[in-house]
């Protein structure tokens, strides 16, 4: 998809007919591995969303192995505290949705498809602010 496809795609997604599984397609093939460094388009995404990353509590898991299990148990220690979580991991092995849970519950692919439809306006603000296509990761995030 090209920064010219966006506008007209972001409308059309809009539509309440549109399918949860032709939404998450959209969003599944977006742009993904070699796209240009640099976090000016996840910048420009959150700046059109209004920032929520600010103010908000993250634990940020890094390394080579490992990763997905020191999250689910950061989010277990956080649920037994009573404490709101959620979790965002890489890869899906199936479908997007797999990667995203709220209090230890896995979101439903309708679920992914209606935050991918609500993300549309802010997808094509930052798109044409950078001039680039936002990747899959990049919205997935957001």
């Amino acid at each position: 998809m090209t920064v010219g496809d966006v506008a007209s795609t972001a409308t059309a997604l809009r539509s309440p007919a549109v399918p949860d599984d032709l939404l998450l397609d959209t969003l599944v093939h977006r742009r993904r591995g070699s796209a240009p460094r640099g976090t000016y388009r996840m910048t420009a995404l959150c700046r059109a969303l209004g920032d929520p990353q600010i103010g908000m509590r993250a634990v940020r898991v890094v390394g080579t192995g490992g990763k997905t299990s020191i999250v689910r148990i950061a989010a277990s220690l956080f649920q037994a505290l009573g404490v709101p979580c959620g979790e965002a991991t890489s890869p899906h092995l199936h479908d997007a949705a797999e990667r995203i849970r709220l209090d230890g519950d896995a979101v439903r692919p309708a679920q992914v498809a209606a935050r991918w439809q609500d993300l549309q306006d802010a997808v094509a603000v930052a798109e044409t602010e950078t001039g680039q296509t936002v990747t899959f990761f990049e919205a997935v995030t957001a």
